[in-house]
């Protein structure tokens, strides 16, 4: 995530996965990164969408001009149902004004990986 123009507050990355439960496991900011991201589940009435929100900055602390934050987001997709990918819905919204909303929201097609421990005895 970047700022390319004036320091935004109250700065959060959205991330959510449609008709998919998947469950957050941790979050691990890449070396360089200026701060420790915060991430949380958001509760949701049922199992068909899974909504988590993490905050780059507050109302009292901007994300500033310039700044960069890497970070990676580990799921665990054990509770869904087969399937070789999902995608994943990933916005940007800040209080402050936006002179650019087009480039806050991607798609990311995540490919599930499944490891399995099968074993025939008798």
């Amino acid at each position: 995530m970047s700022n390319l123009k004036e320091g935004s507050y109250g700065t959060i990355l959205t991330v959510d996965s449609e008709n998919h439960f998947v469950s957050y496991m941790k979050v691990e900011s890449s070396a360089g990164s200026q701060s420790q991201v915060s991430c949380s589940p958001q509760n949701i009435e049922d199992d068909t969408k899974s909504v988590l929100e993490c905050s780059l900055s507050d109302l009292e602390v901007p994300f500033v001009t310039g700044r960069t934050e890497k970070f990676t987001i580990y799921f665990d997709a054990s509770g869904t149902q087969v399937i070789p990918n999902f995608n994943v819905n990933v916005n940007l919204k800040t209080r402050s004004i936006d002179t650019n909303m087009s480039n806050n929201k991607r798609v990311i097609t995540m490919k599930v990986e499944s490891k399995a421990d099968i074993v025939f005895e008798g």
